[in-house]
């Protein structure tokens, strides 16, 4: 597979950073109900991701995909509901004592660097 934009890697970390200090303060104003999280989203099967199959090797999307796929130890591509279930968690009361958070939703893909 191609290596990844470093640009994706600087966004990402952005992402992680303002999660983190943006909710700090809100919570010390005692802001109620005002919560910052995020979803950090692995792959999961949209038209974007088989595009990038397509492009990582145009002969035969289907090897890039398995070769995605050999790097996520769940062993297979996210489905999209999967990662509405985890923003509509977030967005729940069940999540109402969760802020700050960066809820990597990405099949293990990121584990062993965390």
């Amino acid at each position: 597979m191609a290596a990844l934009d470093p640009r994706v890697w600087l966004h990402s970390l952005g992402v992680h950073y303002s999660t983190r200090t943006d909710a700090a303060p809100l919570v010390t104003d005692r802001l109620q109900g005002i919560r910052i999280n995020a979803l950090v989203a692995g792959g999961f099967d949209t038209p974007m991701l088989r595009g990038v199959f397509e492009r990582v090797s145009p002969q035969d999307p289907l090897a890039a995909e398995t070769g995605f796929t050999q790097a996520v130890p769940l062993g297979r591509v996210g489905r999209p509901e999967e990662a509405a279930d985890a923003v509509l968690w977030l967005c729940s009361n069940a999540a109402s004592y969760v802020t700050g958070h960066s809820l990597i939703v990405d099949g293990g893909m990121t584990a062993a660097f965390r």
